[in-house]
């Protein structure tokens, strides 16, 4: 239900930034824990894996054209 209602929020927004709420939700869900609250550095990474591959996409278009 939590998916749903985050996808029907954010279907306006460009897909990476749709894929970084979603990963970002998931992997909370997966490490919730009131021991370590801390998330930054892995929500660092997943921010930085997809905008990485968003670049290597207009990079690799570019050189197609």
């Amino acid at each position: 239900m939590l998916k749903e209602r985050l996808r029907d929020l954010f279907k306006s927004y460009e897909p990476d930034i749709r894929l970084i709420v979603f990963e970002v939700g998931e992997f909370e869900q997966e490490n919730i824990s009131m021991k370590t609250p801390h998330f930054k550095e892995p929500i660092d990474a997943i921010v930085e894996k997809i905008a990485r591959k968003r670049i290597k996409q207009a990079d690799d278009k570019v050189f197609e054209e």
